[in-house]
């Protein structure tokens, strides 16, 4: 996308399952490595286009529960769901890339629910093509 559409900036972040108070700086995800999501909301404009790279595939505790998280050491008061909502309402375009075959995102309830926040794209060829589309493109209602 950055090379592609000459974007001005890119920043990649990491998480594990969903995105909650924290974010990583890097794919080993350590704490003190992480910068707090609240804070990159009130960096970033609403401008910024948002793509979510995920299978969405986890226990449903983790969108629908407070301290949800898998690791314990980072209990939560805020749902993951309601922190996808929050970069839902942020930002402007924001999408969801998933490795798993499409066939295969109905199985999981967790991935449904993320379906209705954000539209969901298979990570192939194809799915970037029409995930990027849905960044730059016309603003889709969803």
């Amino acid at each position: 996308l950055h090379q592609e559409r000459g974007l001005r900036a890119f920043e990649a972040y990491y998480f594990h399952n969903c995105i909650y108070e924290e974010v990583g700086r890097n794919a080993r995800l350590l704490r003190r490595e992480s910068i707090p999501t609240g804070d990159l909301l009130r960096r970033l404009d609403s401008r910024w286009k948002v793509l979510i790279v995920g299978d969405a595939a986890m226990h449903p505790a983790e969108l629908l529960e407070a301290n949800g998280n898998i690791d314990p050491r980072r209990g939560t008061a805020t749902r993951g769901l309601d922190w996808l909502h929050r970069i839902k309402d942020h930002f402007e375009r924001v999408v969801w890339l998933n490795p798993e075959p499409p066939e295969d995102w109905n199985r999981y309830q967790t991935v449904r629910l993320v379906e209705r926040v954000f539209p969901m794209f298979h990570l192939s060829v194809d799915g970037i093509g029409e995930a990027v589309s849905a960044l730059i493109g016309a603003k889709a209602t969803h």
